[in-house]
């Protein structure tokens, strides 16, 4: 039986896959098999933490607008929280459905329910707007 065996590099991981018969393995997979090991032997001599018991580094989360779970929100609240313009907003709702009407409040303004505007607005697939950091400058591209 043949010997049938692929190894496949990334970053930080070996993937050995195939077959293994009674035959000897090539020079060149017995080759990269010690020069992988040998690296994993400085690295574990050189005092690193075990990465299985080392405390995870809590990933960040994304940072968005205010927008809250509940109430009820105007056209500019809407527009500042989601990625979407406050008169687009407003066409959209007076075209029709999906797109709720605002409650009947006694002012003059308009407001909508947080939950149904959060519902069609999702659903629509436009996206929350993300904090912006002061101090960090963003890359622009320039083209012409």
């Amino acid at each position: 039986m043949a010997t049938t065996l692929t190894v496949e590099e990334s970053q930080w991981r070996i993937t050995l896959s195939g077959e293994l018969g009674s035959d000897p393995l090539p020079l060149s997979y017995i080759e990269k098999l010690i020069k992988y090991d040998t690296a994993i032997q400085a690295l574990a001599s050189a005092g690193l933490p075990d990465l299985h018991t080392a405390e995870a580094v809590p990933e960040p989360e994304e940072e968005f607008i205010y927008w809250p779970t509940s109430g009820a929100v105007t056209s500019k609240e809407i527009a500042a929280a989601w990625v979407i313009g406050e008169s687009t907003w407003k066409q959209k709702v007076a075209a029709g459905a999906p797109y709720p009407q605002p409650l009947d409040v006694e002012s003059m303004r308009k407001l909508w329910n947080v939950a149904e505007a959060t519902k069609v607005l999702t659903m629509s697939g436009y996206q929350r707007r993300r904090v912006r950091k002061i101090g960090v400058e963003e890359e622009e591209t320039d083209e012409k």
